[in-house]
């Protein structure tokens, strides 16, 4: 697990979490992923787990986010097609072949 000032900000990590993907980008308030319910795929934040009420914790760091996620929607689409590449990119121990 990586503590919290370790974390950096615009940078991706593969994450165990409640309800968002196994890779997010760190905004410096919580991870942004993808998160899909009831047919919907929508970006999502979850807090980290030392936080009141987080249910995130940072395993992995991978790599800087490219583009800009500053909060607003512009960018929210790019974002969600980086993180299912860097899914495919960093895929699970489990999903790797030998």
């Amino acid at each position: 697990m990586i503590q919290k000032n370790k974390l950096k900000v615009g940078y991706f990590y593969e994450i165990e979490s409640r309800s968002i993907s196994r890779v997010a980008v760190w905004t410096g308030k919580a991870f942004r992923g993808n998160r899909e319910k009831f047919g919907f795929e929508y970006l999502f934040d979850e807090d980290l787990y030392d936080e009141d009420d987080g249910t995130a914790t940072a395993l992995k760091e991978l790599e800087p986010c490219p583009i800009p996620f500053d909060g607003g929607n512009e960018n929210d689409k790019k974002l969600m097609e980086l993180i299912y590449l860097m899914l495919s990119k960093y895929p699970e121990e489990r999903d790797k072949k030998s």
